[in-house]
């Protein structure tokens, strides 16, 4: 993991990125939709995903409440990226 951040007039911006296989796109137009998901298990639940897919979507409107937002992008060939702004 990567983490970043920089002052921008009065706002902080945190980036953490990866360097996994990224998000599918088919996922990353909804990743903050409510039990939107793309993680799976291992073994016998290989198959099964993971998580409810809530995380995000409540991250995503606490960072609103307070005047925040939070975006996820891939970025090619090395994973994925979130940033947060706070």
């Amino acid at each position: 993991l990567r983490f970043a951040g920089e002052g921008r007039g009065e706002a902080l911006i945190l980036r953490v990125s990866d360097t996994g296989p990224g998000i599918p796109g088919e996922v990353l137009d909804r990743l903050f939709e409510p039990f939107v998901t793309h993680r799976i298990g291992e073994g016998d639940d290989f198959a099964a995903p993971r998580g409810t897919g809530l995380g995000l979507c409540i991250c995503r409107d606490l960072l609103r409440a307070a005047g925040g937002a939070i975006t996820a992008r891939n970025t090619p060939g090395s994973g994925a990226t979130f940033e947060l702004t706070i």
